[in-house]
């Protein structure tokens, strides 16, 4: 073959392996996301008695994925390397080919929880991988032989991504991709099918009436987004009681504000009436 063309088959395996290592590593990176990843696939699978030992399983395949991706990038045992890629790639497009179809409200989990995708995004990646290998080892000869360096770097490549396995077993997320993941707004990350069942219940009474109501129907009042309400006399104007704003610590201390706490939707009148 000309140089040239196996230039360009390296090239595809250089480039396969790096998706291979970039994906292991985002799931070794947060074994308990990868956990709940493979649990959903054991539960679509009709597999879930194997869920106890999800952890494991996430591990070894993100393991194998990444340690795979290391022996591609440096060229290494390419025979047994174009093999066990054949093998991983065409498990995991027939998976994603079945999710194509049945379309379960599940996530792939291609890239652990950093990068979202669809499951017909994901058909599509798994097939241009395919392609890309397919041109790397075919004809399945030929296959050269690496400089002894390229062992050198791929055993370096190999024990630091089971250093970082390890490490990630016993510590947080270097990075949390999820959607509670430490400063975010949990409010803003809940998703929509989540039920909140300790959303406090205020009663308000006048008159001999007595009426519920939610924080869903409140005038959210706040010193830099953090509020705490607390009962307070009522300011002339709003009949029946109010909600007063203690400020937090990033307010003035003493600082705090007697508002209404319902919106005009939900909320007791001057004369008593509910509107």
């Amino acid at each position: 073959m000309k140089p040239s063309y196996n230039r360009f088959r390296r090239f595809c395996a250089f480039v396969s392996g790096a998706v291979f290592l970039l994906s292991g590593i985002l799931k070794l990176m947060d074994p308990t996301g990868s956990a709940f990843i493979v649990k959903a696939w054991l539960d679509f699978l009709y597999m879930g008695f194997l869920s106890p030992v999800a952890v494991g399983i996430a591990e070894c395949l993100a393991l194998v994925e990444a340690v795979l991706g290391a022996a591609l990038m440096s060229g290494v045992w390419r025979k047994v390397t174009a093999i066990a890629s054949f093998v991983l790639m065409g498990f995991f497009t027939i998976l994603t080919a079945v999710l194509a179809i049945a379309n379960p409200v599940m996530d792939c989990g291609c890239f652990g929880e950093a990068v979202h995708l669809t499951h017909l995004q994901s058909l599509v990646k798994n097939v241009i991988l395919c392609a890309l290998l397919c041109v790397a080892f075919f004809p399945f000869r030929d296959f050269g032989s690496p400089k002894p360096v390229k062992y050198v770097s791929f055993a370096i490549s190999s024990l630091s991504v089971l250093v970082f396995a390890l490490w990630s077993l016993i510590a947080l997320p270097m990075k949390d991709y999820t959607e509670f993941a430490p400063g975010k707004i949990l409010e803003a990350s809940r998703s929509e099918d989540y039920v909140d069942l300790s959303e406090p219940v205020f009663v308000y009474e006048k008159d001999g009436q007595r009426k519920n109501f939610r924080l869903a129907g409140a005038v959210h009042f706040g010193c830099r987004g953090r509020v705490l309400r607390l009962p307070c006399r009522p300011r002339k104007g709003y009949g029946g009681k109010c909600f007063q704003k203690v400020a937090s610590p990033q307010c003035r201390r003493g600082e705090r504000i007697c508002k209404p706490l319902f919106l005009s939707r939900i909320h007791a009148s001057d004369s008593g009436r509910f509107v």
